[in-house]
């Protein structure tokens, strides 16, 4: 993330650029998405050989133990953390080529799964939820922005006084006078009681190559990162003596050369002595934009009212910058749920740009895209969303998971909503969803339900926000009466993958999932087995499917305003859930005489009554 390797230059330059610092009894903010990936992939300050599995769908009771520790620790040292997460996409246009390429490199990894026991780098489904989960019992303050948080990371350190934590080389740009430590570049001293980390300051960067702070994010901007590709470059690198393959070093040696000589100190005197003139009209324009909303990413001063009223919580601002039309103020309550993680950004997108992108998953590539088992959900969702937007008489049948159709173009300039996903085995690309054909209504034992508008929502009962919610899910309260309201969301998200994922079929993968599920909730579970490297992937992927209608039904119950509570803990792991897919095709190797149902709950399960109740719910 960020500019194109800038943080293996800093790496190979540490003793001029790094300072080692000790930290506690002060405030740190934290980049939680950027946290989210590297705390996955390795503990603060341990070898990066000691990373979770990924192959397996996620591995979330051993992550939910790593984020704890690291807080504890923090807790111990007297350093109050805040943790700022990155946005919607719906303001990322010039991001979206990055986006599509990073989403092709990933869809490769999980190609590979198929033909190498390789781990791979994907983040699980649900491993930001995790985080959020343990940052709520924790009671530490955490905010999502309405965009990429970069700038208000960088501004609200500033204003505070305090050290950033990342992994995103944007922060070397930035002006943070107290400093910008990367996660690679931190460890906890338990002798000193204090967090220690070889800590960039910009005056040491600025010292070394002998330039003015003004001029780096121009430098950045033409090194390449998230916003301005290499390919973008290739047109004036030629201009500036550079070869595209030259090294990092050779780049901004070249670059920083390059503008001392023209003597320029701004993107308008590069216009000025010719850097874009040998480019063809149309990609000129096209890249001075990206340079010019690059440049101002960085130089911008950032609007932190919103996140320094949430995070203090002195105060609850409504003003937002999704919504900066909205005079009425009819979407306060939508932005003031988003800020806390309690409305989905995937539905911010759909409001606000009419697209959603999906990023890889673990998936067999063979099969079709995994996001597939949430077409009918998502429509759903996409009209309670857009309602006003489409009318028709488009029903939706929950007991046959029925959707409507996607397209590969929109020749006819309708309105739509693009998707963004695997196509076939290894591209990425929009699929279409035409407004005026979802659905209207919800059909329930041959009673159709009005699908709600989502203005409606904050203003209706819930009585009536649960039932609509479960009617989605072919369920009534009778299904469920026998669980806990908690378990209400976890029971009908099964049912679902039961009844149209595994068609009713597979009850191995079934129990195990149960099985898991219930001994992670009791915390029975103290050891996990070793990762086989015969892993099946088809089983992963079935596995994920379910993380994923999971992940929609807790998207739709958050729309629907909260109806039923979402249990906040870790309830998968892939190591332990595929040790109980193993252990019950051995029984049944054993004793072919022994059903299913039997095998798993009798000699697995730590609570029989509450495995059952459950399998009640899902198989009615």
């Amino acid at each position: 993330m960020g500019v194109k390797y800038l943080t293996s230059y800093i790496n190979a330059n540490q003793a001029s650029l790094l300072t080692r610092l000790e930290f506690s009894n002060e405030d740190i903010i934290i980049d939680g998405s950027a946290f989210v990936f590297h705390l996955y992939h390795e503990e603060i300050g341990i070898d990066q050989s000691h990373h979770l599995t990924y192959r397996l769908g996620g591995e979330y009771l051993q992550f939910t133990k790593r984020i704890e520790s690291f807080f504890t620790k923090l807790k111990i040292f007297n350093i109050r953390p805040f943790v700022i997460f990155d946005g919607t996409c719906t303001l990322k246009t010039y991001k979206m080529d990055t986006m599509k390429s990073r989403a092709v490199d990933g869809i490769k990894k999980a190609a590979s799964l198929r033909t190498t026991t390789r781990d791979i780098e994907i983040l699980p489904p649900m491993a930001e939820m995790v985080m959020i989960h343990v940052l709520r019992q924790f009671h530490i303050p955490f905010i999502r922005s309405e965009k990429d948080a970069d700038p208000e990371i960088a501004a609200l350190a500033q204003k505070w006084r305090c050290l950033v934590l990342s992994k995103d080389s944007d922060f070397f740009i930035f002006d943070l006078n107290h400093g910008y430590a990367s996660f690679d570049n931190i460890y906890i001293d338990d002798d000193n009681r204090c967090l220690v980390g070889y800590t960039y300051f910009q005056n040491n960067f600025i010292k070394r190559h002998s330039i003015s702070s003004s001029i780096l994010p121009l430098v950045a901007s033409l090194l390449g990162n998230d916003y301005v590709s290499l390919d973008d470059l290739q047109g004036i690198y030629s201009v500036m003596n550079i070869r595209i393959h030259d090294t990092i070093k050779e780049k901004m040696v070249s670059i920083i050369n390059w503008l001392r000589n023209k003597n320029i100190a701004s993107l308008d005197d590069c216009i000025r002595v010719g850097m874009l003139s040998s480019l063809p009209r149309g990609k000129k324009e096209i890249l001075l934009a990206k340079l010019k909303y690059s440049v101002q990413f960085y130089s911008q001063s950032a609007d932190i009212s919103v996140i320094e009223g949430h995070l203090r919580q002195e105060y609850m601002p409504t003003q937002s910058e999704i919504f900066k039309d909205d005079e009425q103020d009819n979407n306060s309550w939508i932005t003031h749920l988003y800020r806390y993680s309690r409305f989905p950004s995937f539905a911010l997108d759909v409001i606000c740009n009419k697209s959603v992108a999906f990023r890889p998953s673990i998936e067999d590539i063979g099969l079709p895209n995994i996001h597939n088992c949430t077409r009918a959900l998502r429509d759903v969702i996409y009209a309670i969303l857009l309602q006003q937007q489409q009318v028709n008489d488009v029903i939706y049948h929950p007991n046959q998971g029925n959707h409507v159709r996607r397209y590969d173009s929109n020749d006819q300039k309708e309105e739509v909503i693009r998707e963004w996903g695997r196509i076939k085995e290894c591209s990425y690309a929009a699929k279409y969803v035409k407004l005026k054909e979802l659905p209207a209504f919800v059909c329930q034992q041959q009673t159709l339900i009005p699908i709600p508008y989502l203005h409606d929502l904050k203003l209706s009962n819930r009585k009536g926000r649960l039932q609509f919610l479960l009617a989605v899910f072919d369920c009534n309260d009778n299904d469920l009466e026998e669980l806990n309201l908690c378990w209400w969301l976890i029971a009908v998200s099964i049912r679902y993958w039961f009844k149209i994922c595994l068609r009713g079929s597979k009850h191995h993968q079934l129990n195990s999932l149960l099985i898991c599920i219930t001994n992670l909730y009791y915390n029975e579970v103290k050891e996990f087995p070793v990762v086989q490297d015969n892993m099946d992937i088809k089983l992963s992927h079935s596995f994920v499917q379910w993380q994923f209608v999971y992940k929609i039904c807790i998207y739709l119950n958050q729309i629907l305003c909260e109806p039923l509570p979402q249990l906040e803990q870790a309830i998968y792991s892939g190591s332990y859930i595929f040790s109980i897919y193993n252990k019950i095709n051995d029984e049944m190797d054993k004793s072919r005489k022994l059903k299913n149902n039997s095998i798993a709950a009798d000699t697995l399960a730590c609570d029989t009554e509450l495995y059952f109740k459950i399998l009640k719910a899902v198989t009615k």
